[in-house]
């Protein structure tokens, strides 16, 4: 005869006879409950907290069970792939699975001679426990457990689990028994890479798109790669390079709006110099004089390199190059022409000799030693001050 429909009109058989005494209720997760609230109380408790734990292969699990009357406990291990087994009772423990008032029984013990290994298959597993105040008849459940052994139900997951079960307590008085369940999660230590998705979108088609300087496409582009921290150049001729990191965790989706900028092919320079009124070159052609302020502006200039000249009335011109990078960068170049001075020296019966005296860093109106050589004369050496207009000596 077939176990299942056996089963099914024994269950119709006993409800029906035995409405009154009890009633158990299969949830939509196929856990058997007593609808009822019961003085009695069972509790199952796994080493690791939390409501739905995970255990790692090759992990050692302990479970504690618990109640507060004097009962009879069955505890079941629902695994993945739907194999329950019967962890109470079993070959290594003896006898029958009574519990006192207030006893925690934690098992396996240290010297039990078993050990509750995680391993495969993995994924999502229950233990569930049923407590009862009268020893119950398992036979149909629970096959004939041998000396150090842990034996497997004759049902098959949880919803079978349940339907037999519930046979099994409905001639129960309904204060008579009560169940609780503890889920946990499995899983290999070979975990497969968590994976994202990024996505580059580029107002431009010829684009180069990188990822960590490697080449994955051009212009608008979407690549799957494992979970992490990326870098992510966009380039094209003629336009500034595009840069970004970002971080993709897994299943997430990160997008990436790349709006490339035209290279500037001018830029500006400003030039500030101590000397108002001074003249500026840029590249032989004058292009204005330094304000009031101090500087001048000039804009549109070539990208590359110029040559900059200041000029003022008794300075030496000044004379430097400076670079335009091009966008919105300004060249600033700081310009002091150095003031000279003219010295008119006296010979005798000679006429007047100019000398220019070309002095750095001079003050002018600081007295300064000024000597004069000349052939078949004495050396001679005076003070002077110098004015920008000049002196004689």
């Amino acid at each position: 005869m077939n176990l299942k429909l056996l089963l099914a009109g024994a269950l119709t058989l006993v409800s029906g006879a035995a409405f009154a005494q009890s009633n158990p209720r299969v949830t939509p997760q196929a856990v058997i409950v007593n609808p009822v609230q019961t003085s009695l109380k069972v509790n199952v408790a796994l080493d690791k907290s939390g409501s739905n734990p995970l255990y790692i292969e090759g992990e050692k699990q302990r479970i504690t069970v618990s109640v507060n009357q004097d009962a009879y406990v069955y505890v079941f291990n629902i695994q993945a792939n739907g194999v329950v087994a019967v962890l109470l009772p079993n070959g290594f423990s003896g006898g029958t699975p009574f519990l006192r008032a207030g006893e925690a029984r934690t098992f396996p013990t240290p010297n039990a001679g078993y050990e509750l290994t995680i391993g495969a298959p993995y994924g999502q597993e229950k233990i569930l426990a049923l407590a009862s105040k009268t020893q119950l008849n398992l036979g149909q459940v629970i096959p004939q457990v041998g000396s150090n052994q842990i034996v497997n139900a004759t049902v098959q997951g949880q919803a079978g689990l349940a339907r037999a079960l519930a046979v099994v307590v409905t001639p129960l008085p309904v204060q008579g028994w009560v169940t609780d369940v503890a889920d946990f999660q499995t899983r290999s230590r070979v975990v497969a890479p968590s994976t994202g998705t990024l996505v580059v979108n580029v107002n431009s088609n010829g684009a180069n798109v990188s990822l960590d300087g490697v080449l994955i496409g051009r212009g608008d582009t979407s690549r799957v790669v494992p979970a992490g921290q990326y870098t992510v150049r966009v380039t094209l001729n003629g336009f500034q390079d595009f840069q970004q990191v970002v971080n993709i965790g897994n299943g997430q989706t990160v997008n990436v709006q790349v709006n490339l900028q035209p290279i500037a092919r001018e830029g500006t320079l400003v030039v500030r110099s101590n000397i108002a009124g001074a003249r500026v070159f840029i590249n032989g052609n004058e292009v204005g004089v330094i304000n009031s302020n101090g500087s001048l502006t000039v804009q549109g200039l070539p990208i590359g390199s110029h040559e900059l000249v200041l000029i003022a009335p008794n300075y030496r011109a000044s004379v430097q190059t400076f670079s335009i990078n091009g966008g919105q960068a300004t060249t600033e170049g700081r310009v002091n022409p150095r003031p000279f001075f003219m010295a008119r020296v006296h010979l005798p019966r000679t006429k007047f000799l100019p000398l220019e005296l070309h002095v750095a860093h001079v003050l002018s109106g600081v007295l300064r030693r000024a000597r004069v050589n000349a052939a078949l004369y004495s050396r001679s050496e005076t003070f002077l001050s110098l004015e920008r207009a000049g002196c004689n000596l």
